[in-house]
């Protein structure tokens, strides 16, 4: 496979699609750019990437 590794570790996105599942049940859910942006955040938030270099929807895909 080419490309990007995985950006999350299994434990990492596990939390991600919690917290989207979580908010869906609430009865929000979110567009696919917010999930992007949301990643993005949490990311940066882990020290993974920086605002600067943010996912794109296209990764989003492969998620």
């Amino acid at each position: 496979m080419t490309g990007h590794g995985p950006l999350f570790s299994t434990e990492e996105e596990a939390k991600l699609v919690d917290h989207v599942k979580y908010m869906a049940n609430l009865g929000y859910g979110f567009t696919i750019c917010e999930v992007v942006a949301k990643a993005t955040d949490f990311a940066v938030f882990l020290k993974k990437l920086t605002h600067d270099n943010p996912l794109s929807v296209k990764r989003f895909h492969g998620f």
